[in-house]
């Protein structure tokens, strides 16, 4: 049949139908060509029915709509693919809209096409295809397309597989909108990627017609205005990584990027749906099931060291003497000096059996001692039990594991046997919750009949009830649960079976509020975790976002001269308002019963702001909860509740007297405390609508300096006509320095203004930044009105900057700068400051990035004198490089932090490694710099790190220059810089000479060829439109110095919270001096700001500042006293 100008089908890139001449539409080669189109594992129907409904002049839906197009016979292919195996075309005659095929045609169309789709499957079953894995490719438009369609970045497999369980299985199909998700997709790999930018045309998600993608010097723009569902959302994701991962940078895992696409992608959909990595997943099945292979400690790292907090019972570190606070200084033949906490984790996991050396040092010791280990089977148990004494038992579980209904069934029977079951102390508290199987085998061994829990997906789908069973063990002893903020999920379903079936006390504080169900669905070696339900409380209640009310609310409560807290404003994590999933059901609104006063320990006013807290083994200790927890347990207890059996409303009524004595020995104790502090603590009716005025100044001007201390001064009057008892007032700031004040007034008189203070320690790593500040105020427990604030600004304090250079001092060993297997030498690090300000304390590290092979002996030094512009710290780091190390070079990550700035930088170095030790001769002769060029006008000569041709120069001195030769290496001459310190010239640009000569001085500081890039930056507000300035206007400089270049990819760029809203890159290496300006609107709340100049991959420096714009809703703004 002869095809010539019958209009077929053209498939570009872009998915659009043209009318050309015949062209192939499916290639079942596997052969390279580059005008295929690839298959990405949907059938050819699909494919057909997807190209050829998304244009306006061919309309072909395979499934249930009328044929308005034809497809006849087969052809030759184009010569492009005539050497492949296989080729078919199915041309296709477009028709207008306007023309109508009667039905019979439709029909005899539609028996043709069937025929021709037999004839394909035909070929494919009975053809041999080539290794490639690409069953079609694109139509190419320009070359940068075919490059674009061959990353493998583009064919997005794990996340097109994410999206068809979303697309079936999540819970709120509302949410589902795939632009703001797609939006999500690609923010999330910006923030992964440097290079990368994206920029939309509307500020608002759901408006966005086109994103302008920008990968370093490339850009494109895409549109999204026919993306309508899920499918051509994740068609036109695919495009874009496509053209991605064309550009992606070698340092950034292809991987990576689309683990962060997936979690970008669900982030507006709700805060617990992710995709959990392979690595990740392997770790959250190694929580849950509570079994791994190892040796059975509890480790952190301390001062860099692998430090041992516990060591668990029945284990082989228990069996082979380890303590607490012992420290594992090696694993294997590796150090674990500045190695982190996950790595040192995964090297002391491993099969059962499988053995590992570990070095130990322990207090007392002269030296580390050997452990060979045996790892076996670790069981990290969920529960543990303690008696609290009067027939009380206590029980803690930590988490819902595979096994912890089955374990905490144990212990009960213990307890049980030990005479301590007559009542029990549940402790529900930071337990995060785990598996709902678990949780509901958990509420059968104390709920005998009814409900334990309701699950409930969209539209009534996977609806699922789970009832006790008519048995429960333990369904007579009566339970004092005790809950906090941190009790989630799982905990919370526990809690509420128990509260709601009438089984137990809840006391403590309103729980987490997750009431929401995940399922794991394993994709691509990971696992997606997808919101498909949510979980309804036995009385058909969500306490998703609202949480379990106890009915004994406690109130934490620390006064010392240097913190007051009555612990009434409750402080709780403030949730994302974008990702909340709203409840699906009516929500609880019932109240606590009582209010409990507990004291906790004060927090140590000593402490440096960048102090490691001290270790704690995780042993029982009581504190004011679990003593009231027992005593009311004791007054529910089996014997006082009879043969009447256990009723939570009657219990709470028995109880009634202890509770009640509970907070009234509580309340004195209070109202001692503060009278110690002058405070009229005693008690009063509360004033439904109290009259105070309240205002405050600080005894230093604003903005308030970084790392200073202001005195906060807070004035309350009452302006009413009677008293105001136990008046106090709470602040509330986004800024951590200023949030959760309190300020305790006490009793104030009619007409009475009365004066509190509390210092506030400002940071020394804040940075510019300015938040509204407002206070609660309560009269008692009681929340009586919220008074106007204002705004607080800081002034971040001026910032060092670091530049850095390293030598291998081998002087123990053969003496020419370079290690060598079998050899100690001292990597020596010099710092300087190059910033605006002095650093602090500065700490430099090493660590080893080459595995077995290297051991770093010396690998932490702290200047606590910290470093003043200009000046200089050496930092020596011992090294051996044992004779095992089979490689030609030893990586090392050389990191500089200033502690109480939290200004720092890493980096990683490559220093090469010789198999055999050289022979330097030792003497000692002047030598003097030759001219390196005779017809140059300029002369001067490097002196070198090492005696390499490739080795770092450290300084250059000029033709004529005096040295103190110390010896001689092949084609080098050793000199020596200063006492212990030495470098190398080439010896064709000195000589020796005779005669007592002068040595010329050299350079007091060396040519530093690694530091941060210069950056400076400045804001200006907008005129003010209400509360907001209209706009915020950025601007600054990012200064990178040729000295110091890394030679290639320098970047600018500027976030605003998470998005990027400005982006240079130099591929070349050529920029020098980057300015930038842009202008930002400004939202409610906070506007967090982070400017970033990098060079190359590690090597960046970074200002930030943060800018409150009025309040979220319900704010209300006022000025400061003066």
């Amino acid at each position: 049949m002869d095809f010539k100008g019958v209009p077929t089908l053209c498939i570009s890139s872009a998915g659009k139908l043209t009318n050309r001449h015949i062209i192939p539409l499916c290639h079942f080669s596997f052969a390279s060509c580059p005008q295929c189109f690839p298959l990405r594992n949907a059938s050819i129907l699909t494919m057909l029915d997807r190209l050829l409904s998304s244009t306006q002049t061919a309309h072909l839906h395979l499934k249930q709509y009328p044929l308005s197009s034809a497809f006849t016979g087969f052809t030759e292919p184009p010569k492009c693919c005539r050497n492949h195996q296989m080729m078919i075309v199915l041309p296709l005659w477009v028709l207008p809209r306007e023309e109508r095929v009667p039905v019979s045609k439709n029909l005899l169309r539609l028996f043709v096409f069937l025929g021709a789709v037999a004839c394909i499957s035909y070929s494919i079953a009975t053809l041999k295809f080539s290794p490639r894995s690409v069953a079609f490719e694109t139509i190419a438009l320009q070359d940068a397309e075919a490059r674009e369609t061959k990353s493998p970045l583009g064919q997005l497999r794990i996340l097109s597989r994410c999206v068809g369980y979303l697309r079936s299985n999540y819970v709120a199909p509302n949410r589902i909108k795939p632009i703001p998700m797609l939006l999500g997709a690609l923010k999330a790999a910006e923030g992964l990627i440097p290079d990368l930018m994206v920029t939309e045309d509307n500020s608002d998600p759901e408006l966005v017609t086109s994103v302008v993608v920008q990968m370093g010097e490339h850009s494109k723009k895409f549109s999204l205005k026919n993306i309508s569902d899920l499918y051509q959302m994740t068609w036109t994701l695919m495009d874009i990584f496509g053209f991605i991962g064309a550009y992606l940078p070698p340092e950034v895992k292809s991987e990576d990027v689309e683990y962060a696409a997936i979690n970008g992608l669900l982030t507006p959909l709700d805060e617990h749906s992710a995709y959990l990595p392979p690595k990740a997943y392997e770790e959250m099945k190694l929580d849950t099931e509570g079994r791994f292979g190892g040796l059975g400690i509890v480790i952190t790292i301390r001062n860099g060291v692998v430090t041992v907090v516990s060591v668990l019972p029945g284990t082989p570190a228990e069996k082979a003497g380890l303590k607490s606070l012992d420290q594992i200084t090696d694993i294997g033949d590796e150090t674990t000096l500045n190695m982190p906490l996950t790595e040192a984790v995964s090297k002391l996991r491993g099969e059962p059996g499988t053995e590992v050396t570990i070095q130990v040092f322990r207090k007392g010791w002269a030296e580390p001692r050997p452990f060979t280990l045996r790892r076996a089977e670790i069981h990290v148990e969920s529960v543990s039990s303690e008696v609290l004494g009067h027939g009380v038992g206590y029980v803690k579980i930590r988490q819902f594991q595979e096994d912890t209904s089955e374990e905490l069934s144990k212990h009960l029977n213990k307890l049980k046997n030990q005479g301590a079951l007559r009542a029990l102390v549940l402790d529900l508290r930071q337990n995060p919750g785990g598996l709902l199987e678990q949780a509901v085998q958990t509420a059968r061994l104390f709920v005998k009949n009814g409900t334990i829990v309701v699950t409930e997906g969209r539209g009534n789908e996977m609806f699922e009830q789970y009832d006790a069973r008519g048995k429960a063990p333990f369904a007579s002893v009566p339970i004092v649960v005790l809950v906090d903020a941190g009790s989630a999920s799982a905990a919370e379903i526990l809690a509420a079976a128990l509260k709601e079936n009438d089984r137990a006390i809840v006391l403590g504080d309103t729980t987490f509020g997750k009431g929401t169900v995940q399922i794991l669905y394993e994709v691509g070696g990971g696992a997606l975790k997808l919101t498909v339900a949510q979980y309804l409380t036995p009385k058909r209640l969500s306490i998703h976002t609202v949480g379990i009310t106890p009915d004994i609310d406690t109130l934490p409560v620390s006064i010392s001269k240097d913190n007051m807290t009555l612990g009434t404003l409750e402080q709780r994590e403030e949730r994302d308002e974008r990702r909340k999933l709203e409840p699906l059901g009516p929500v609880p609104d019932d109240t606590p019963l009582f209010h409990l006063p507990v004291f906790q320990e004060s927090v140590d006013s000593e402490q440096s702001e960048d102090e490691e807290p001290p270790i704690k083994e995780d042993k029982f200790e009581r504190d004011d909860v679990i003593n009231a927890a027992e005593t009311i347990a004791r007054a529910i207890s089996s014997d006082k509740l009879g043969s009447k059996g256990f009723s939570r409303e009657e219990a709470l009524n028995l109880a009634r007297s202890q509770i009640e004595e509970l907070i009234r020995k509580q309340d004195e104790k209070i109202t001692e405390r503060l009278k110690e502090f002058g405070i009229d603590w005693s008690n009063g009716p509360v004033q439904p609508y109290p009259n105070i005025e309240l205002s405050w100044h600080a005894d230093k001007p604003q903005p308030f300096v970084a790392g200073s201390e202001v005195t906060f001064t807070v004035k309350a009057k009452n302006t009413s006509s009677v008293p105001l008892y136990r008046v106090h007032c709470t602040t509330q700031s986004a800024n951590p320095a200023f949030d959760y004040k309190e300020f305790i007034f006490g009793r104030i008189d009619p007409g009475q203004v009365v004066s509190r203070q509390a210092v506030i320690k400002i940071p020394s790593y804040s940075w510019d930044r300015n938040d509204m500040l407002e206070f609660v105020v309560f009269q008692s427990d009681t929340e009586t009105q919220r008074v106007k604030g204002s705004m607080v600004a800081v002034q971040g304090a001026a910032r060092p900057r670091f530049a850095y250079m390293y030598q291998v001092d081998d002087q123990q060993g053969d003496g020419d700068g370079v290690l060598t297997l079998g050899e100690v030498a001292n990597l020596v690090v010099d710092v300087v400051n190059q910033g605006a300000g002095p650093s602090r304390e500065v700490l430099v590290t090493l660590r080893n990035k080459s595995g077995e092979g290297i051991y770093i002996r010396k690998g932490r030094k702290t200047f606590k004198e910290g470093l003043q512009v200009g000046h200089l710290v050496t930092a020596k780091f011992e090294i051996e490089v044992r004779p095992s190390f089979a490689q030609d070079t030893a990586k090392f990550e050389i990191g500089i932090m200033d502690t109480k700035l939290r200004e720092y930088m890493s980096e990683t170095i490559e220093l090469p490694v010789r198999k055999k030790p050289q022979s330097l001769v030792k003497w000692q002769a002047p030598l003097q710099v030759l001219r390196r060029d005779p017809d140059s006008s300029g002369c001067s000569v490097p002196i070198l790190s090492a005696g390499r041709d490739d080795a770092r120069p450290l300084y250059t001195v000029p033709c004529g220059a005096y040295l103190r030769g110390i010896g001689h290496l092949d084609d080098y001459y050793k000199v020596e810089i200063e006492p212990g310190r030495f470098g190398f010239v080439n010896r064709k640009f000195a000589s020796e000479v005779a005669g007592v000569v002068r040595f010329s001085e050299l350079p007091q500081i060396p040519m530093f060829l690694n530091a941060q890039p210069e950056l400076q930056v400045s804001y200006t507000k907008g005129k003010m439109e209400g509360e907001c300035p209209q706009d915020l206007r950025i601007n600054g400089v990012a200064h990178f110095d040729p000295r110091y270049g890394i030679g290639d990819r320098r970047k600018v760029m500027i976030f605003k919270g998470s998005d990027k809203v400005f982006f240079f890159g130099s591929a070349n290496g050529g920029a020098l001096d980057v300015p930038f300006e842009i202008s930002s609107t400004l939202e409610k709340g906070l506007n967090d700001f982070a400017v970033y100049a990098i060079d190359g991959k590690d090597r960046a420096t970074v200002r930030r500042f943060s800018i409150s714009c009025g309040k979220k809703k319900g704010a209300v703004l006022t000025t400061q006293e003066e």
